[in-house]
């Protein structure tokens, strides 16, 4: 936007503002903020003239500010309406200067008259936005040594002012997104920053006092919370920017004019340089090449792109559990993590996105396999290490390996299972086997994708052997990642439980989840409701497959996505995994096994597992040869003997403790990381 269109839109702005500021005055109409409720922060603002943008600040703060408010205002000698509208303002601290002191002067006066545990510094020509102020609080609230916390500043027109600030080396300062359109996913996580404006800054009131508020040698304004945003980080505080709150703000709106502002800033710049000389030169010198790691207050850890089908949400299955923990172990490892959903990434909205994801994760919603050329060539710093998960997407993303924009970054391969191998056991299932040529084909052409990669992860041991043997790579750089699961033994007794439980994402009638289902309702359901007559089965997981979308069977509830499974659990007596063909590790049976459900399912299942040897399964062919399959018999022995059902509960319990780790599993990401020398 130019700047003749940027003043045009103030101008329009301001008339509508003070339209609305003068039926406010002659509706005789008052704003109350009285409150009985101990407040939980100090909103600040300073006033000098602009009443009609006062008027809207007020109005936002009443209608989006979902706690207890302190309001303390002060009103540095305004000549225009302002003292008309003071007048109409109930349940508000006002504070009246015979002279115009200034923003950062007046913020000290106020904060004397603070009571809140929290401060906020509002300017009065900003709006706080429709999810007001709670998730800055959440955030400040969240680490004792988060100090302050910034929001995402919009322009009139909607496009970014800021988002989180970067202060270069020089002393100067850049409000990283600027122009930017608003749902940028460069600018819609959760980071630490170097600073966040005092046009939304919250804060701990003790805090503040304690670093003796802003530094009066900065008045009137600029630079005072760059400033004590530096003092913060210097005593050793994080300062952190929370874009899910949001503000409209005028800008310069109290200055005469954006010139005066610069004068003052550069005035202001000099004083800070001055004094923060030290912190500076842990600074980046000014270049757009690097904006991606100055985003970051602390640019020296490695970034890492995790390229999977889609924001890898638990609830999904289908081996995105097990991408969601890898994720979250990148980020207690001290990654900046950026995921991009390579297949599906229209799927997710900014309100989805981020249900089972740290908010501190780039979620790159937009982005995927149509556009990944273009925007590795528009990145403005490269990545350490770009992880991607899963065959298909490791051999359309292969053919960029070694392009310029790809800066050097280790290729981490994650198998996440060896899909050949299904389709290979597909193929039998389907009485159409692969001949030994093609079958070692298949294998041979999955395996190949790894040859691409400088680390490559299996989610077993057995899936890793495939690749040792096929790979000129180090034994250290091929890893076995398994599965992250607490134990938690569900707690109803046998005798309680009715049900016979499947989990699992059901959305493509050919895979090995939905085949499994319908094979068991057709040849095991049957012997089972007959015997036992109160017995339920529950279909629980994402479902797009018509075929068990349509079944209409007694006893037979078909429920879909379900976000807590605990009710399920504790209701279930077994859980069942008659699965024909598939690869990896089921996440599934670890998870039923981890919540105390004993599992039926097959020889391939349990070897999978590693458990065929063990007492944690009751193991059963899943055919249609006999009139009562075997599936249906190993059900009936579990659903109707409380010693044995009780047997395998404790042995699989034990096998998931031992298997599952979280401890193991953060260890074995760890080694993954070493490998691909990042910086440290």
């Amino acid at each position: 936007m130019t700047a003749t269109m940027m003043n045009l839109q103030k101008l329009q702005h301001t008339r509508h503002k003070k339209t609305q500021l003068f039926d406010f005055l002659i509706e005789d109409e008052t704003i109350d903020f009285s409150t009985t409720e101990t407040p939980t922060v100090a909103i600040i603002l300073i006033l000098f003239n602009r009443a009609e943008l006062t008027l809207a600040c007020l109005k936002s703060i009443q209608a989006n500010v979902e706690v207890a408010v302190e309001l303390i205002i002060v009103d540095n000698n305004s000549s225009d309406e302002s003292s008309l509208l003071l007048d109409r303002i109930k349940g508000a601290k006002i504070l009246l200067n015979d002279s115009n002191l200034g923003f950062l002067k007046a913020c000290n006066q106020a904060v004397i008259h603070a009571s809140a545990p929290h401060l906020l510094f509002l300017n009065n020509d900003s709006e706080i936005g429709d999810a007001g102020i709670s998730d800055a609080i959440r955030t400040l609230e969240s680490d004792a040594a988060i100090g302050a916390v910034g929001a995402k500043i919009l322009l009139l027109d909607n496009h970014l002012q800021e988002g989180g600030s970067i202060i270069w080396n020089d002393g100067s300062c850049l409000g990283y997104g600027r122009g930017w359109e608003r749902d940028d996913p460069r600018v819609n996580f959760e980071r630490d920053v170097d600073y966040c404006s005092g046009a939304f800054l919250l804060t701990r009131t003790a805090l503040f006092r304690e670093l003796d508020g802003f530094d009066e040698a900065y008045a009137p304004a600029y630079y005072e919370e760059t400033d004590y945003c530096v003092r913060l980080h210097k005593a050793g505080y994080r300062i952190v920017y929370q874009p899910r709150t949001e503000i409209t703000h005028f800008e310069f709106a109290s200055s005469e004019g954006s010139s005066q502002a610069v004068e003052l800033m550069q005035r202001n710049a000099e004083k800070f340089r001055d004094k923060h000389g030290d912190f500076l030169s842990t600074r980046k010198a000014p270049s757009l090449n690097v904006i991606g790691l100055a985003r970051h207050f602390d640019h020296t850890r490695p970034r890492i792109l995790y390229i999977d089908d889609r924001v890898p949400h638990g609830f999904y299955g289908a081996g995105f559990p097990r991408s969601n923990d890898v994720v979250g172990e990148l980020v207690k490892h001290g990654a900046h993590v950026s995921i991009m959903p390579y297949n599906f990434p229209f799927e997710d909205t900014w309100s989805t996105a981020y249900s089972d994801i740290p908010e501190s994760v780039e979620v790159l919603l937009g982005f995927g396999r149509h556009n990944i050329r273009q925007w590795l060539e528009t990145l403005d710093a490269p990545f350490d290490v770009i992880w991607v998960s899963r065959p298909h997407n490791m051999a359309h993303f292969y053919e960029l390996i070694g392009e310029k924009r790809l800066g050097g970054a280790t290729i981490v391969y994650d198998a996440e299972a060896l899909f050949g191998i299904r389709e290979i056991l597909k193929a039998e299932t389907a009485g159409k086997p692969m001949s030994p040529t093609k079958a070692a084909s298949v294998i041979e052409k999955e395996l190949e994708l790894a040859g691409y990669a400088q680390q490559v992860v299996a989610v077993s041991p057995a899936e890793r052997e495939h690749f040792a043997e096929h790979l000129e790579l180090a034994d250290a750089n091929i890893h076995t990642l398994g599965h992250s699961i607490t134990p938690r033994l569900s707690d109803p007794p046998f005798e309680d439980r009715t049900s016979i439980l499947f989990i699992g994402n059901m959305d493509y009638c050919t895979a090995p989840n939905a085949d499994s289902v319908l094979w068991f309702i057709q040849h095991a359901w049957p012997t089972i409701a007959d015997a036992i007559p109160d017995v339920t089965l529950d279909l629980v997981g994402s479902n797009d497959c018509e075929a068990i979308q349509s079944i209409n069977l007694p006893r037979v509830n078909v429920h879909g996505r379900v976000a807590d499974l605990r009710a399920f659990y504790d209701k279930a007596r077994i859980f069942i995994a008659p699965t024909r063909f598939a690869a990896g590790v089921p996440y599934k049976v670890h998870d039923a096994a981890a919540a105390g459900i004993p599992v039926v399912t097959t020889p391939l299942i349990a070897s999978q597992l590693g458990w065929q040897n063990s007492n944690a399964l009751v193991v059963c062919e899943a055919d249609a040869a006999t009139e009562q399959t075997p599936f249906a018999g190993g059900c009936l022995s579990l659903l109707n003997d409380r010693e044995r059902w009780q047997q395998v509960r404790d042995a699989a319990h034990a096998a998931v403790v031992q298997d599952c780790s979280e401890e193991r599993f953060s260890q074995d990401v760890r080694k993954i990381l070493d490998n691909c020398h990042f910086p440290n």
